[in-house]
């Protein structure tokens, strides 16, 4: 049985009954923060620059992408593709240029949004993911949004803590994510 995200409208269309079928299961909890959109001084990592993503990165993003998330939660080409068309992407790249992480960012109405984060494993905790969620956050304020928001697991210690020292607060609540058979 393969399972997938969702949608949001499968989920709108769902009753009660339908929440206690074998096919439709909770997969995790997830938290929602926001911050306020602001111009801190991004100072990158030794060895380490931040560009504008390209469409002829696909492959590195997608290595970096499954490398960084489970099956469930990483993208497959045609979606990130489309992300990458809709999105800003910045890719983070080590000295040799290889792509080491990247940030996707959007903007709906007036609203920002961290749609994705992520950074090698073997690079975390060294300072990289700070910069890309400040670059992204200081983007979305030059596009004019006061506030910034993202989801991510509750079980994600480590993304929250990184987000708090960014400045995001949790907003109440908890939301869930779904999944229903393919």
């Amino acid at each position: 049985m393969a399972l997938r995200p969702a949608t949001p409208a499968e989920i709108a269309a769902l009753s009660l009954e339908a929440l206690n079928d074998d096919a439709i299961g909770s997969v995790e909890a997830l938290v929602a923060y926001a911050a306020a959109a602001s111009w801190k001084v991004q100072v990158s990592p030794e060895g380490m620059t931040l560009r504008e993503g390209s469409r002829d990165s696909i492959a590195a993003v997608l290595a970096v992408d499954h490398a960084c998330f489970e099956p469930l939660w990483a993208y497959d080409r045609r979606l990130l593709a489309g992300y990458l068309e809709a999105d800003r992407f910045v890719e983070a790249c080590a000295t040799d240029g290889e792509l080491v992480g990247f940030t996707l960012t959007g903007v709906e109405a007036g609203q920002g949004s961290l749609g994705r984060l992520a950074v090698a494993p073997a690079l975390r905790r060294q300072g990289l993911g700070t910069i890309l969620v400040e670059d992204a956050i200081r983007a979305l304020a030059w596009q004019g949004v006061g506030y910034v928001t993202l989801t991510t697991q509750v079980e994600n210690a480590a993304a929250r803590a990184l987000y708090a020292s960014c400045g995001f607060y949790e907003l109440p609540g908890t939301l869930v994510a779904l999944t229903i058979e393919a």
